[in-house]
């Protein structure tokens, strides 16, 4: 695995492929690999680049003590975008679309597309205005955090927030199930997924 100092601190980093710069930010917990099957479809078309976040794989985290920072993420990917070239797209999954999010409203660096994929940009409620919903949101991420770090993710005022008519989260209840099938447009039959007892009842 590739690994550059760039400002000072070391970024490691998958690079494969050849063609126009791909930049995947991958999700938390997680690394660069997290991308290896979408990356794999691609290299024959993209120079894949999948950057380990601060603190994740190689690439040395923020200070000891420091609370985790979007803006230092993307300062660190920026530099390391600076080294590879501009990339034709910019994809971040889940924190991963906050980094790319923040990079793209940073402008420091010039980017072909954005793509986000389930980012967890909890704040972009408040920016767009609709502040009851950024409360009730960010009430369930700080009891889960809360619950996280008491030991307890399971149980906690989170899922009272979401549902205050239970004490346990409403996907709890069942296990996935597999039913049916269905027929894509190329004639193939794919298994279909269905979780049961999604919501507040």
């Amino acid at each position: 695995m590739p690994r550059r100092v760039v400002d000072g601190r070391e970024v490691s980093y998958e690079d494969y492929g050849a063609g126009p710069v791909v930049l995947l930010i991958h999700g938390s917990p997680g690394n660069g690999k997290a991308w290896q099957r979408v990356g794999e479809r691609l290299a024959d078309r993209f120079r894949i680049v999948a950057p380990d976040l601060p603190g994740h794989g190689a690439t040395t985290p923020q200070p000891a003590g420091a609370v985790p920072d979007v803006a230092d993420a993307a300062a660190l990917i920026e530099a390391l975008i600076r080294a590879v070239g501009a990339p034709a797209v910019l994809a971040g999954h889940s924190y991963g679309g906050v980094v790319a999010l923040a990079i793209a409203l940073r402008g420091g660096v010039s980017l072909g597309a954005l793509a986000l994929l389930e980012p967890v940009a909890v704040s972009m409620l408040r920016m767009a205005g609709d502040r009851e919903a950024y409360e009730s949101t960010k009430a369930v991420f700080d009891a889960y955090i809360a619950g996280v770090e008491g030991g307890e993710p399971g149980s906690g005022p989170a899922h009272s927030t979401a549902c205050p008519s239970r004490s346990r989260p409403p996907w709890s209840d069942k296990p996935r199930s597999t039913s049916g099938t269905s027929a894509p447009r190329s004639g193939k039959t794919t298994p279909r997924r269905s979780v049961a007892g999604s919501g507040c009842r």
